[in-house]
């Protein structure tokens, strides 16, 4: 199989078997080489993962339980949540799409910048965040797809916990 990703120079042929090598407790800077379509990848609480997307695209979604960085990249989701959040999230030079819940935050999240959207038809929130969520940059959108009879959503939605917005620009569009 081709390489997906690399930890040093040590290549992997999924995300998810080198996100799984990098050792626990260390940070660990995984680089993608190519673009991949993976489900349900999964970051332990036990993993610290610098994850370069370098300008490549995730097509799949994400559980993080850990520490991770994404940078640099796309990420497709193609389920009702891209990425599940209970560990420490941030997000810097990200554009993350999906037709449901972009983000599901339960930790500790930083959108530094980047683009978080929510193309939908009928109830969807881009963000829910029950716990820590701070926004220094970038966008959160919402978007009610073309066609759709009725529409519930919300950009950014707090059920619990804090938010904190100090730049960016959240915005909903019907």
């Amino acid at each position: 199989l081709a390489a997906v990703a690399q930890i040093g120079d040590v290549y992997y042929s999924s995300l998810q078997n080198a996100i799984t090598a990098a050792p626990d407790s260390t940070a660990t800077t995984v680089t993608m080489v190519a673009n991949t379509n993976e489900s349900n990848i999964t970051i332990a609480a036990t993993k610290n993962i610098n994850l370069n997307v370098n300008s490549k695209t995730i097509t799949g979604n994400m559980t993080n339980s850990g520490t991770l960085s994404l940078s640099s990249g796309t990420i497709v989701g193609n389920g009702s949540i891209t990425i599940s959040n209970s560990g420490t999230l941030t997000i810097t030079s990200m554009n993350i799409t999906n037709n449901n819940r972009v983000l599901n935050n339960t930790g500790t999240t930083t959108l530094k910048s980047g683009t978080l959207t929510c193309n939908f038809s009928g109830y969807a929130h881009a963000v829910v965040n029950s716990k820590t969520f701070t926004m220094t940059g970038g966008s959160i959108i919402l978007n009610e797809l073309s066609g759709a009879t009725s529409g519930i959503g919300a950009a950014l939605y707090t059920s619990a916990g804090t938010t904190n917005v100090t730049g960016g620009k959240i915005s909903a569009s019907a």
